[in-house]
């Protein structure tokens, strides 16, 4: 096999990255499809005109909620991808360090900055999990709100 025809571990972790991508993509592509039937056939199932009305505003508010979320999950997922990467290209680069003492340098700084990405990543996933379940409570009392004051 000539050397011509070997992938780099760093090609091979971009391509399973970017199938990782492509396959949440799909997967919100499905659950919006599902939404989408689901909201015509509660449609067909009430004939009120003020119910398929309140409905469809209520399933705009979802689905814009749903894609911001779905938004800023790719958008982590393709950073810490980017971050792991580099830090992956690091690791490869250790096989070229010449002395032990450097290797043992190179070493702590590689796990120091793994420690701090990993830190970083799961900050940013709470953070955007805590924004999506605020934005869904929001949104929640706010249809409680107009339910309640409807019936009372």
């Amino acid at each position: 096999m000539s050397t011509n025809n070997k992938e780099k571990p760093v090609d091979l972790f971009e391509k399973a990255a970017e199938t990782c991508f492509q396959s949440m993509k799909e997967a919100m592509k499905i659950q919006e499809q599902f939404a989408e039937k689901w909201l015509k056939t509660v449609k067909k199932a009430h004939d009120s005109e003020d119910w398929s009305k309140e409905l469809e505003k209520v399933a705009t508010k979802v689905t814009e909620q749903a894609q911001k979320n779905a938004d800023e999950a790719t958008r982590l997922m393709e950073e810490g991808a980017r971050d792991g990467m580099a830090l992956f290209n690091k690791a490869i680069e250790m096989g070229s360090i010449a002395t032990p003492g450097e290797a043992q340098v190179k070493g702590q700084q590689l796990w120091q900055e793994s420690l701090e990405l990993l830190s970083k990543n799961t900050k940013a996933v709470v953070q955007s999990n805590a924004k999506m379940l605020e934005a869904w409570g929001e949104m929640a009392k706010a249809n409680m709100a107009k339910a309640t004051s409807k019936h009372s």
